[in-house]
């Protein structure tokens, strides 16, 4: 019953490193901030949607695909 981790499941991995990490822990301080005071941060959650986008460089039917599940 157990799964082997090899090569097969992790090749069509991909694991991106943002290049400037600081714009989303400044994006989720924000978040948790506003979330802490009971106030609207969809605003910035879309900016973090949307960096994460092109950082994996979705397509707009990927993108649908996210944002439909």
């Amino acid at each position: 019953g157990w799964i082997t981790c090899t090569k097969q499941y992790f090749s069509e991995l991909r694991i991106i490193l943002a290049l400037d990490q600081q714009i989303f822990i400044d994006l989720v301080s924000q978040i948790l901030s506003l979330k802490s005071q009971q106030k609207d941060s969809s605003a910035l959650e879309n900016q973090v949607d949307d960096l994460v986008y092109k950082l994996y460089d979705l397509t707009e039917e990927e993108i649908q695909f996210v944002e439909n599940q």
